[in-house]
């Protein structure tokens, strides 16, 4: 819900304390999702990936390598994942579909999970690890099998967010 989404201040706090993991440039997009996803009309929420930081508090963490007590640990990649058919009203990953194997199964699970699928992603990076290089709107819509409803980019990082029920999908 709006009130559980983490504001700047709250990431200042997990910066100074995990300098090695997090430094305030992560901000920028992390700050345009938060905002987009206030815009969301959510009561629930599964973000992949959080690690140590969700932007929604009280969103349930599925890691790989869960850190947050209550975290469910599970590889994205293996599907279905361990939740029932609309159990979320929104499912949230920030600069991780790029890490997986199975991009469009992730998104299937998306809509299987939730109404909205709010992202992010590497855009068009040149540079780093071959999983980073290459992402671009054309890529993610091969995945997904559409365009977003909203894309925003920040800096070297696009935001997509999908809603599923406007094109008959959830």
């Amino acid at each position: 819900m709006k009130d559980d989404i983490i504001t700047e201040a709250e990431f200042a706090r997990v910066v100074e304390a995990h300098p090695e993991y997090y430094s305030m440039r992560r901000w920028l997009y992390l700050g345009a999702a938060a905002r987009r996803l206030a815009e969301i009309p959510y009561r629930t929420a599964l973000e992949v990936g959080a690690y140590m930081l969700p932007l929604d508090k009280a969103a349930t963490v599925m890691d790989l390598h869960p850190y947050l007590p209550g975290a469910v640990a599970h590889n994205a990649d293996v599907h279905p994942w361990p939740f029932p058919d609309g159990a979320y009203d929104v499912v949230m990953a920030f600069q991780v579909i790029e890490h997986l194997t199975d991009r469009s199964g992730f998104f299937a699970e998306a809509r299987r999970l939730g109404r909205w699928c709010l992202i992010s992603y590497p855009y068009r990076w040149k540079a780093g690890s071959a999983c980073h290089q290459g992402l671009d709107d054309d890529v993610v819509a091969g995945w997904v099998g559409r365009s977003p409803d909203v894309r925003q980019q920040v800096g070297c990082r696009m935001i997509h967010v999908y809603d599923w029920r406007s094109h008959g999908e959830a």
